[in-house]
């Protein structure tokens, strides 16, 4: 039975545990989308479950306030009993795991793929047990506060290594970056949350001319000298650097080469103005850009996005200064399906004509705070009775708007 339950599912490569204790329960799990452990004994079904199923190479756990460094080393045992096998083993919020439960990671000879976020109790000395895990493609170590720039040295032989999260690893500086240069096949990358990174750490990802994501965002010492060690990257297609707010118009024009860019975020970089938004003139790829808060961009600024006719999310909340001319300077981007207009208080019911082309767009937003003023009455509103494709209107302290004209 266990040989035909096998041949039915031989390309079953993700599945969950619940509720699964026999054989023929097998049949049914096939709809699951992880191998799920849900509580610490499910883990003795993992061997037989890597026998019976010689696809299945994911493992996530569920229970993660039960999940201790014992529990991860008889899952371990049970990998190593069976070959080794799993290549994806996901710990997201298993608070208890600590370095002594990274020991055993090491003998996982297949895994390319760990997750760590939220497992604030392993340090540097956790990381160590991954030297010679020169398989590994990715790391996602997101909200473990106690890796440091120490931690980072047992990585720099895993030369494979293709997405690196360290996102919210505060004590992350500019040495630690010292230790990524031999990484040429990194694709995805993220340091957002560590103020500690300045522009001569960025000089270490000089080898990365194949980064496609790159994650800055709250490395607020990074400046314009910082993005000009980024500018060989060609390939990069998204890119936030949300506030680092010593980011000027100059620092711009270091991304005239990353044709392939999609994504950027530049909220709250507070120094930018409308001569720094001519710099992305030549990004015709841009799909998402993300202006929040750049305060000093004004109706001329937003002239030069008349050529991204591919946008489709674009967020200019805060931005006070643009009035209904700025927005006739985006009536023919088609695409747009998410715009976001929350605080601009100088815009009328001509402003909203401006953009009733738009009929794609699914999200607006015109929300106010309860002191700015409102020029926006139900004529504007009646503007966007085209739009047949739109889930979320926000109208929040727009007084002249009623219920007439929400109809």
């Amino acid at each position: 039975m266990q040989r035909q339950i096998a041949y039915k599912l031989d390309h079953l490569s993700n599945m969950a545990l619940r509720q699964v204790s026999t054989a023929m329960d097998l049949i049914g799990a096939a709809r699951y989308t992880g191998a799920n452990i849900v509580t610490s004994g499910e883990i003795d079904r993992v061997e037989r479950m890597l026998q019976i199923l010689p696809k299945l190479d994911r493992v996530r756990i569920s229970d993660t306030q039960n999940f201790r460094d014992a529990d991860l080393q008889r899952l371990v045992e049970q990998d190593v009993a069976c070959g080794g096998k799993i290549t994806r083993l996901d710990l997201d919020g298993c608070t208890h795991i600590t370095d002594a439960g990274m020991i055993h990671l090491g003998r996982m000879k297949k895994l390319d793929t760990l997750v760590l976020r939220d497992c604030a109790q392993i340090t540097d000395a956790g990381l160590a047990h991954l030297r010679n895990s020169t398989q590994m493609h990715a790391l996602m170590m997101s909200n473990c506060g106690q890796i440091s720039d120490a931690g980072l040295v047992h990585l720099e032989n895993l030369h494979e290594m293709r997405a690196l999260d360290c996102t919210n690893c505060r004590n992350i500086g500019d040495a630690g970056l010292t230790h990524l240069r031999q990484m040429p096949n990194m694709r995805e990358l993220s340091f957002s949350g560590c103020p500690r990174i300045t522009d001569a750490g960025l000089e270490n990802l000089h080898s990365m001319k194949r980064l496609e994501w790159l994650r800055l965002s709250g490395c607020n010492q990074i400046s314009d000298a910082g993005l000009e060690h980024l500018s060989h990257m060609h390939k990069v297609q998204s890119l936030d650097l949300s506030g680092c707010f010593r980011i000027t118009d100059a620092g711009l024009a270091h991304f005239r080469h990353m044709e392939q860019l999609h994504t950027l975020t530049l909220q709250q970089c507070h120094a930018l103005t409308d001569d720094g938004l001519a710099n992305l003139t030549p990004m015709k790829t841009m799909q998402r850009l993300n202006l929040n808060s750049c305060h000093n961009i004004t109706d001329a600024g937003l002239a030069h996005l008349t050529g991204m006719k591919l946008i489709g999310h674009l967020n200019l909340d805060a931005c006070v200064r643009i009035t209904d001319a700025g927005l006739l300077h985006l009536h023919d981007l088609r695409h747009m399906t998410e715009l976001s207009l929350a605080g601009c208080a100088n815009l009328s019911d001509v402003g909203l004509g401006h953009i009733r082309g738009m009929t794609k767009l699914r999200y607006l937003n015109l929300q106010l705070t309860r002191d700015q003023p409102s020029a926006i009455t139900d004529a504007g509103i009646a503007h966007l009775q085209g739009m047949r494709e739109m889930r979320h209107l926000n109208l929040s302290c727009r007084r002249q708007v009623t219920g007439a004209g929400l109809r």
